[in-house]
């Protein structure tokens, strides 16, 4: 029995401009595709589409949203290049981002998320400009040479190893620290290594 008169021939049309409506709506871009914002990398990557109206409050305008997502995917897209073993928590830290932006908007959150984009183009500049190549051994013509490693004796820290490591290793991913050259900075410096204690005094230990 069809209540209040429908028929079956009813329900049937129903249903079928229903799904002539969720048609259109899967294929018809929505104002922000528009805006050039649908089927970015950064959507690729993390699987998911990016709520951009909902970010807003977190960056000020829809352009800066956009801008942002544009930013998250060129840097992505390069790390997929340069440093495919970084990318899978590289996208997990992304998508952890895009969703607590949505969950909790602000511009201290939206900054955070800014922050992330620059320390990774960062250390994605660093590490591909680092030198692979061995640098000038300095311990030539010392009583150093040939020796690859440096034992000293601390008076509270007891005894301290060094080694020496040509060409000097990367640095770690996001860790945009490098290395001193002692040498470099003290022209009259030819080797010698110096403790100097918290207050930065200096502290009488001695090599083995």
């Amino acid at each position: 029995e069809i209540p209040d008169g429908r028929d079956e021939q009813d329900d049937y049309e129903d249903a079928e401009i229903m799904h002539e409506l969720e048609d259109e709506l899967e294929s018809e871009p929505d104002d922000l595709d528009d805006e050039g914002g649908g089927g970015s990398a950064l959507e690729a990557h993390i699987g998911f589409e990016v709520n951009r109206q909902a970010l807003i409050p977190s960056f000020g305008s829809l352009e800066a949203v956009q801008e942002t997502v544009s930013l998250a995917s060129s840097v992505l897209e390069e790390v997929e290049s340069k440093e495919p073993e970084q990318l899978e928590t590289t996208v997990f830290h992304f998508a952890q981002f895009v969703q607590f932006l949505v969950a909790r908007p602000s511009m201290e959150n939206g900054n955070a998320l800014q922050a992330y984009i620059r320390s990774v183009r960062e250390s994605l500049d660093f590490r591909a400009s680092w030198p692979r190549d061995c640098l000038e051994d300095v311990r030539l013509g010392t009583v150093l040479q040939g020796k690859d490693h440096i034992i000293f004796e601390h008076d509270t820290e007891g005894l301290i190893r060094l080694q020496w490591v040509n060409p000097l290793p990367i640095p770690t991913w996001l860790q945009h620290g490098g290395y001193q050259c002692d040498v470099c900075l003290d022209p009259d410096l030819r080797l010698g290594y110096q403790y100097v204690t918290e207050d930065n005094s200096r502290d009488h230990s001695k090599l083995l």
